[in-house]
C-alpha cells in the first residue's frame, strides 16, 4: 500500500491454536485480495459506543480513465445493519503531483475539486466526496486523498471495466500541459474498502466529515479472526489528546490498475481512518479538509 499511512506491527491471535493439535501438514492460508478469510462482518461483536457499519455540468472531454485492473476479487455479501446515511464502504483515491514544474498544488486543487469531482458526482452513482490535504506534504508520499462512499453495488464501479467511474475523463484544456491528461500531472491510487465496524460519534447530517483524519494500517494476523474493537484499540493508541471523535476500520476490497506503478499486495493490510474535531499532533501525518461536496447526509 502507499505509504499514506502508518503501519502499525502485525495484530496477533491473544490465543493461537497450540502446534500439537493442528493437523499434520497444516499451512496457514494465504491471504489474497480475491478471497477474504474475515468474513466475521457479522459476528456480533461491539462496544457499547460502536456504530454498526450497516449542479455542475458534465465535463465534454472524451477521454477518460484506464479499464485495466489488477485482481479479480469476489464481492461478499453484505450481512451488517446499515444507518441510513453509513454506507458500506468507501473508495479511497490517494494522489501526488509528479510535475509540479508544471503544475502547482492550488491548480491542481481547482482542477480536482472544480471539474473532476463534480464530474464524478455527476457520472457515476457516488452521492458526496470529502477530499483532504496532507498538513505536512513533504512526510507523506501521497500528500492529497479523496474519500467516496459507497453502497454495496458501488464496489462493482472499480472492479466492472464498463461502470460509469471508468467513463469519468481524465483529460481537460484547463490542465497546463499538451495531452491535457491529468495522468501526465500526477498519479492515483484507487483502492475500494468495506466498512467494518466504526467507534464514536458520526458527524452530523450538516457538515458531513469531521476537519481531520489519519490513516492507520494494520497487518492481517496469520490465523484466527481478529476482533474488530481490538484493532481500533490498537490503531487508536497513539493518539492521547486530542483522541479521535470516531474511529472506521474498513477491510481491503479490490485496487484497480493505475499510473501509481503499484500492483495489489499479496496480503492487503486492514486501514483504519482515525477523525478528529482538533488538529492531532505527532505521527501519523493528519489531513484536513479541503472540500466537502454532494449530498452531506450521505457519509463514511
Amino acid at each position: 500500500m502507499a505509504s499514506f499511512s502508518t503501519s502499525l506491527a502485525p495484530f496477533e491471535d491473544p490465543e493461537p491454536e497450540p502446534e500439537s493439535k493442528r493437523e499434520p501438514g497444516h499451512t496457514d492460508d494465504a491471504y489474497k485480495p480475491s478471497s477474504f478469510d474475515d468474513q466475521d462482518t457479522h459476528d456480533g461483536q461491539s462496544t457499547d459506543n460502536s456504530i454498526d457499519i450497516s449542479n455542475q455540468q458534465q465535463s465534454t472531454d472524451s477521454q477518460s480513465l484506464p479499464h485495466t485492473r489488477t485482481s479479480n476479487p469476489q464481492d461478499p455479501t453484505d450481512t451488517m445493519v446499515f444507518g441510513s446515511s453509513i454506507l458500506p464502504g468507501i473508495i479511497l483515491v490517494m494522489s501526488r503531483i509528479t510535475r509540479p514544474d508544471l503544475i502547482s498544488p492550488t491548480a491542481y486543487t481547482t482542477w480536482y475539486e472544480g471539474i473532476h469531482i463534480p464530474d464524478i458526482l455527476n457520472i457515476t452513482p457516488i452521492e458526496s466526496a470529502y477530499r483532504y490535504i496532507a498538513n505536512q506534504p513533504a512526510q507523506v508520499d501521497f500528500p492529497f486523498s479523496a474519500i467516496y462512499p459507497i453502497q454495496n453495488e458501488g464496489f462493482s464501479l472499480l472492479t466492472n471495466p464498463n461502470s460509469t467511474w471508468w467513463h469519468v475523463p481524465i483529460t481537460s484544456d484547463t490542465l497546463p500541459i499538451a495531452s491535457h491528461s491529468i495522468f501526465d500531472l500526477a498519479q492515483f491510487s484507487f483502492v475500494s474498502y468495506r466498512s467494518l465496524l466504526s467507534v464514536g460519534k458520526a458527524p452530523s447530517k450538516d457538515t458531513g466529515a469531521y476537519p481531520y483524519v489519519t490513516y492507520t494500517t494494520i497487518p492481517v494476523p496469520a490465523r484466527g479472526k481478529p476482533d474488530h474493537s481490538a484493532l481500533i484499540s490498537a490503531a487508536s493508541a497513539a493518539f492521547k489528546s486530542p483522541r479521535p471523535v470516531r474511529s472506521t476500520l474498513f477491510r481491503w476490497e479490490f485496487k484497480a490498475a493505475s499510473n501509481d506503478g503499484a500492483s495489489a499486495p499479496v496480503n492487503p493490510p486492514y486501514l483504519v481512518i482515525h477523525e478528529f474535531a482538533a488538529q492531532p499532533k505527532g505521527t501519523p501525518t493528519p489531513y484536513s479538509i479541503s472540500r466537502k461536496l454532494g449530498d452531506l447526509s450521505v457519509m463514511f
